[in-house]
């Protein structure tokens, strides 16, 4: 099919007639239509036929008029017979009414451009900011039980979350926690230390010394697996080169951010004082847009408990900084801990895929959403 060239002629305004017969009732348009105009000019020319009588535009017709326009762009449609264009009036009309919206999409756009001039109603309730999370001060240590009820390969559905007691550096695993589910993110805090003597069972490093000497030898980064498309660490320094080497080896765009803790680990033989944990971001996936203008920067500043006490946990707002980032439904965690990631997703309305490998944090996990939530955790399998 061969389409032909159509010339735009520019008619005055005064010369052109609006379709009478125009079924389209469009007078509460025309103010719209008129701050388009102001803004953008006149860039989709009116059709008419050989007597100037328009059949797709009769609303920038109108808005025209009103703005004392001399002058506006038309193509005539002098190839088409009387019936065509008429059907070509109402096709070009209707049409546009098929269409549909990816409200997703739309969001982005909306939260991105400043529309308010327009009045126009996007058929999506008005867009708010992502709420504010709250510390829960939950005590870890206290929580930690001596007998755990919770066993390897269990899983527990958690409200809308899923928590197993698995291990991470297995794929098998990871795909019995996601149950077929895609994560966008995965947002983890892997252990500084692993107790290789005792089975594999997770351990907390207590100390500077802990961490130093046992800690970073006995994790190695590239065990971890990339599932999601953006996949952010915390770490220790002295693992940033092996995270570069993660994201190389996976063929994944890294970044490098900071989280500046308010209370930290005392100094050890004369070392600088360890203030500044390292995050890696790892994937190819941009920021959601139109968050608040803090959320984009690097670095994140920890705020110090109300005991002013140093806490191993993640803290809340930590992990709901990069939730709000680089997600909208789904989370993924692969080393649990103390469960500030499930919380952190429970309070922003997303799903937490959470593993687990030592028991006791798994018992820990469930009795943190528990009081938070006043909800019982079940054991689904």
């Amino acid at each position: 099919m061969e389409i032909n060239k159509e010339e735009i002629i520019y008619k005055k305004v005064s010369e052109l007639k609006l379709n009478e017969k125009n079924p389209r009732k469009n007078d509460e348009a025309v103010a719209t239509v008129m701050k388009s105009i102001q803004e953008f000019g006149f860039k989709n020319p009116l059709i008419i036929d050989g007597n100037n009588k328009v059949w797709c535009g009769n609303t920038r017709l109108k808005a025209s008029r009103k703005l004392g326009l001399e002058k506006v762009p038309c193509i005539v449609a002098d190839d088409l017979t009387e019936e065509q264009i008429r059907k070509l009036a109402l096709i070009d009309n209707r049409s546009s009414e098929i269409a549909e919206w990816d409200f997703d999409l739309l969001s982005e756009e909306l939260a991105d451009l400043d529309l308010s001039d327009f009045e126009l109603d996007w058929g999506i309730d008005e867009l708010e900011p992502e709420k504010e999370v709250e510390e829960d001060d939950f005590d870890v240590e206290s929580a930690i039980p001596e007998e755990p009820k919770a066993k390897l390969g269990d899983i527990y559905q958690l409200g809308e979350h899923r928590l197993m007691c698995g291990n991470a550096l297995k794929i098998e695993d990871i795909k019995k926690l996601l149950n077929g589910n895609d994560c966008e993110l995965t947002f983890t805090d892997p252990p500084y230390q692993l107790d290789t003597q005792g089975g594999g069972i997770l351990k907390k490093a207590n100390s500077m010394k802990q961490i130093r000497d046992n800690g970073v030898d006995n994790f190695d980064p590239s065990q971890l697996k990339i599932v999601s498309n953006t996949n952010i660490y915390c770490h220790n320094k002295p693992l940033i080169k092996s995270y570069i080497e993660l994201a190389e080896q996976n063929k994944k765009p890294y970044d490098l951010c900071f989280y500046k803790k308010e209370c930290t680990v005392p100094n050890y033989k004369g070392h600088l004082m360890t203030d500044c944990e390292y995050i890696a971001v790892i994937g190819n996936q941009d920021p959601n847009k139109g968050l608040e203008k803090e959320l984009y920067s690097k670095c994140y500043t920890g705020k110090k408990d109300k005991d002013n006490e140093l806490s191993y946990s993640k803290p809340i707002g930590l992990c709901a900084k990069y939730i709000k980032l680089y997600s909208k439904q789904n989370v993924l965690d692969l080393f649990g801990g103390s469960g500030s990631t499930l919380i952190a997703c429970e309070q922003l309305n997303r799903k937490c895929y959470m593993m687990e490998l030592d028991p006791h944090y798994v018992d820990v996990i469930i009795k943190r959403y528990e009081d938070f939530t006043g909800k019982k955790a079940v054991k689904i399998n």
